[in-house]
C-alpha cells in the first residue's frame, strides 16, 4: 500500500511539475507575441487538464444518472409464488453452482451458473459509458426462461493511456451504488438461497 502511494505521489509531482513548465512556455510565447499571458496560458492550462481529467465529470455524472435510473433488487416472482406455481419441484433439485458458460468480449464479460436443472444464475459486467460498468444479476427460471429476480447495480473507475500504460485514476473510482446499504446485495443472495435451502444442497457456494 505504502508503495502505492509513493507512486502516485511521485506521479502526481510529476505532472504538476509538467504543468507548470507546458503553461509557462505558453505565457513566454504569447508575451514575445506581444499578447496578454493568459490567451496562451488559459488554453496551455486547460489543455493539460483534460489530458487527465477529461472524462472526470462525464463519469461521476453518469454514474450518478445510472444509480438513480435502475439500480436496485427487485423480485418478479417470490417464492411462494413460485412454490405455488410447480409444487414439488423445488424439493427435488440438485443444487451444485457449477459454471456453465463465462464470455468476454466487446461488451464485457458474463458467466452463467448452473444451478439445478430447473434454475441458473447469470452474473454480467458490461461497460456503460465513460468509466461506467453496469453489474446485472439475475435468478432464472429455465423451464421458461423468466427471471425470478434481479440486482443491478454500478461502478465506476478509469485508466490513463488506455492500452498503453493503463495507470489507474483513483479519483475516479465509485464502489457499488448501495455502498452505504450492504443488505441490498445481500437481499439477491438471499432470496437465490432460499431456493437453494428446498432442495439437496450440494456444493453450491457464494
Amino acid at each position: 500500500m505504502l508503495a502505492v502511494i509513493i507512486i502516485y505521489t511521485l506521479i502526481a509531482l510529476g505532472y504538476l511539475v509538467l504543468c507548470f513548465v507546458v503553461v509557462r512556455v505558453a505565457m513566454k510565447k504569447a508575451q514575445a507575441k506581444g499578447l496578454p499571458k493568459w490567451k496562451y496560458g488559459i488554453p496551455a492550462a486547460l489543455f493539460m487538464y483534460m489530458t487527465v481529467f477529461w472524462d472526470y465529470i462525464p463519469t461521476e455524472v453518469a454514474y450518478l444518472y445510472y444509480c438513480n435510473k435502475d439500480a436496485g433488487f427487485f423480485v418478479y416472482k417470490s417464492l411462494d409464488e413460485w412454490v405455488a406455481e410447480n409444487p414439488g419441484i423445488a424439493e427435488k433439485q440438485d443444487y451444485t453452482g457449477k459454471i456453465q458458460l463465462s464470455r468476454e468480449g466487446h461488451r464485457g464479460r458474463i458467466s452463467r451458473y448452473y444451478m439445478s436443472e430447473r434454475f441458473d444464475f447469470t452474473s454480467e459486467y458490461e461497460p456503460i459509458f465513460a468509466g461506467v460498468v453496469r453489474n446485472n444479476q439475475k435468478f432464472i427460471d429455465k423451464f421458461d426462461q423468466s427471471i425470478l429476480s434481479e440486482y443491478i447495480d454500478y461502478q465506476s473507475g478509469g485508466v490513463i493511456l488506455k492500452g498503453i500504460i493503463e495507470i489507474p485514476k483513483p479519483w475516479q473510482v465509485n464502489g457499488r451504488c448501495f455502498g452505504n446499504k450492504p443488505n441490498i446485495g445481500r437481499e439477491f443472495n438471499s432470496f437465490r438461497d432460499n431456493f437453494r435451502i428446498l432442495g439437496k444442497v450440494n456444493k453450491w457456494e457464494r
